[in-house]
């Protein structure tokens, strides 16, 4: 009995490192668009970037899910399982730019409202 399913088991098995060789390398082409088009540097607002780290993070979450597929059935067919390290560092990354827009938009906001002061209602004695 087992020698009946062990070809299929076989080719199930190679067709999984095939899925993990492809899904591999649409990391690397995501970590490559992440460095390339991520807002490091930026000069609009900071909507804007949020807007693009929301889509890099939501993009992020569906390889994370895609990941624990793969993970389940490396267990299942007794593979080592394989690492991700880019998308640990991506995420990294991202909560760091945010960390980053959120101060920018907290100093937009200070300036702007100093902006809106006029010299004659400044009170420099306090």
């Amino acid at each position: 009995k087992k020698e009946d399913i062990l070809p299929m088991q076989m080719a199930s098995v190679d067709a999984l490192k095939v899925d993990l060789e492809n899904f591999y390398l649409s990391i690397r082409a995501f970590r490559g668009d992440f460095r390339a088009n991520a807002p490091f540097k930026f000069d609009g607002q900071c909507s804007e970037a949020y807007a693009v780290m929301d889509s890099y993070a939501v993009k992020l979450d569906e390889l994370e899910a895609q990941i624990d597929k793969f993970r389940e059935l490396e267990e299942l067919f007794e593979l080592q399982q394989t690492t991700y390290p880019e998308i640990g560092e991506t995420r990294k990354e991202i909560m760091h730019l945010k960390n980053l827009w959120d101060f920018k938009a907290m100093v937009d906001l200070v300036y702007s409202n100093w902006h809106r002061t006029l010299w004659k209602d400044v009170d420099t004695d306090d």
